[in-house]
């Protein structure tokens, strides 16, 4: 049997996060990003709406040569809509994710991601998931849109599971586009 997580490492993982948004500094670009995502569960049995805010923690590496790769904290809350019916499931995360500018004064970009969520109920339609707290990990590719940056469209595959510390654990697999704009 395995050992169910601490109540205490979510809320200390999830306030380091929080600490990183809040403490840029002078390496670090200082801007707040918003975005809407609507997704499709694979299995094609639910639908997803999530909100997102992100700030860019830290630049890194081969900035001069166009590959500049930043570190964010993103925060999210969303809902899975069940089809036919039985209700949905709300979700709230913090989590950390990559994004690369995929050459030099490109528009493109990739992400890549991963933290936890806590759900508000433990059954989705016909799947049970044998915990509360999950973790979800994406992949994503963009494009920016404007000569500013000023917004992005992304679209993200992720996967959400209890990491088979209880059961069950189905998991949940979503594919995703997001409109997201830069506030500050």
């Amino acid at each position: 049997m395995k050992k169910p997580i601490s109540p205490r490492l979510p809320l200390r993982l999830a306030s380091l996060l929080l600490l990183l948004a809040l403490c840029t500094t002078s390496w670090a670009e200082t801007e707040l990003r918003g975005g809407l995502e609507l997704g499709r569960e694979w299995k094609g049995r639910a639908n997803l709406v999530r909100l997102n805010l992100a700030v860019p923690v830290w630049r890194t590496f081969l900035a001069e040569q166009g590959f500049a790769t930043r570190l964010h904290a993103e925060a999210s809350v969303g809902r899975y809509f069940a089809d036919g019916g039985g209700g949905g499931v709300w979700e709230g995360g913090l989590r950390g994710f990559t994004r690369t500018d995929l050459g030099p004064y490109g528009p493109f970009f990739a992400e890549i991601g991963t933290g936890l969520i806590v759900i508000d109920k433990r059954r989705l339609g016909g799947d049970a998931w044998g915990s509360g707290w999950q973790f979800r990990s994406h992949g994503g590719l963009g494009f920016w849109l404007g000569e500013t940056r000023q917004g992005a469209v992304i679209a993200r595959i992720s996967h959400s599971s209890n990491g088979s510390r209880q059961k069950p654990n189905p998991g949940i697999d979503v594919a995703s586009l997001m409109l997201e704009w830069r506030f500050l």
